[in-house]
């Protein structure tokens, strides 16, 4: 069941993470991260869905800087 009708009621961060040759359209990411105020998103280069298995440095790198950023606001 999708709940992409209710993204908007999200009020934690929020990082939509796609891969470069991802089935999820970097377009559909985008209209994601337009429905949650405040939200990020990236894009792994030369990754496809499974982005911690194609590409685990940048995946790693992505969470950590979206974890420490979250960290400082707190």
């Amino acid at each position: 069941m999708h709940r992409i009708h209710r993204l908007h009621e999200l009020t934690l961060p929020v990082l939509f993470v796609a891969g470069e040759y991802d089935e999820v359209r970097a377009e559909t990411l985008f209209g994601y991260q337009k429905m949650v105020e405040g939200s990020q998103s990236i894009i792994i280069p030369g990754s496809g869905h499974s982005k911690a298995t194609d590409r685990p440095e940048e995946y790693i790198d992505a969470l950590s800087h979206f974890l420490k950023e979250i960290d400082r606001t707190l």
